[in-house]
């Protein structure tokens, strides 16, 4: 399980005016920098408890950052804590879902769990747009666009004040081109946004769990779940949500049996 330290710190240090103004009654007064130091201190020389403890005081702070949560779940792993350590496996996808590293890692606690269920079968034109759209971040894809149009004007530049019909006809056709790249990487960016934030997922933390045909004890029992369950929650009603698993089935589950992604 490899620890990022230089992402964590380059995140620290752009939002230190955060951490300057805020307070959280019981924490240490130790800076995020400075806890994120000691958590792979101790991760490094074995003590994964005293590591995820770390690691959590600055989640607790408000810190969201991928090599945070990748961090947090490696100590929770090698710990013993399956589901938190897919818990935030998953919150580092969400951040980045083209980590390599949070994906290994992700698919090796999966195969600590007790339910494997197979997601039902999609067709190979939507793996692939999907495996397309989440090959990089959302931010990234909006800075490939950004670079796109800028070279896209420059080719509009040449095209206005070249004087060789071919040049002018090159500088054209390049800069429409580039200029539907620059498009197309925003469209790539704002559907992967809208993806994964109009959808809700959420970690079972129950050794069992019953899914119920209605949002009541008295509900129809459908089929148990066990800790480390990934599911998508389609609803809510009162302290019960209506969740999804991968393979289509759905049902009423309690909601405190769950964590959110």
């Amino acid at each position: 399980m490899r620890i990022k330290k230089l992402l964590f710190l380059i995140f620290v240090f752009s939002i230190t005016f955060v951490s300057a103004s805020t307070s959280i009654t019981g924490l240490t007064d130790l800076k995020p920098d400075e806890l994120f130091e000691q958590a792979n201190k101790a991760y490094s020389e074995g003590d994964f408890n005293l590591a995820y403890k770390k690691y959590k005081e600055i989640v607790n702070q408000g810190y969201q950052n991928e090599a945070l949560y990748f961090n947090l779940g490696n100590a929770y792993y090698k710990s013993g804590e399956i589901p938190l350590a897919i818990l935030f496996y998953e919150k580092a996808l969400k951040l980045n879902p083209a980590s390599e590293d949070a994906i290994i890692n992700l698919k090796l606690s999966n195969q600590k769990i007790v339910d494997k269920i197979e997601p039902l079968p999609e067709l190979n034109v939507v793996k692939w747009w999907k495996n397309l759209l989440f090959s990089k971040k959302a931010d990234d894809w909006g800075w490939l666009a950004i670079q796109a149009m800028f070279i896209a004007m420059l080719m509009f530049v040449g095209f206005v004040i070249a004087n060789n019909t071919l040049l002018k006809k090159a500088g054209f056709f390049c800069g429409v081109f580039l200029f539907a790249v620059s498009i197309l990487f925003f469209v790539f960016g704002n559907q992967q946004k809208n993806f994964l934030n109009n959808q809700a997922y959420a970690i079972v933390f129950s050794p069992s769990l019953t899914v119920r045909s209605a949002p009541h004890n008295s509900g129809t029992k459908l089929f148990l779940i066990h800790e480390g369950a990934k599911v998508q929650v389609l609803d809510e009603l009162s302290d019960w949500k209506k969740i999804s698993i991968p393979n289509g089935s759905m049902g009423w589950v309690k909601s405190d049996a769950m964590e959110k992604i």
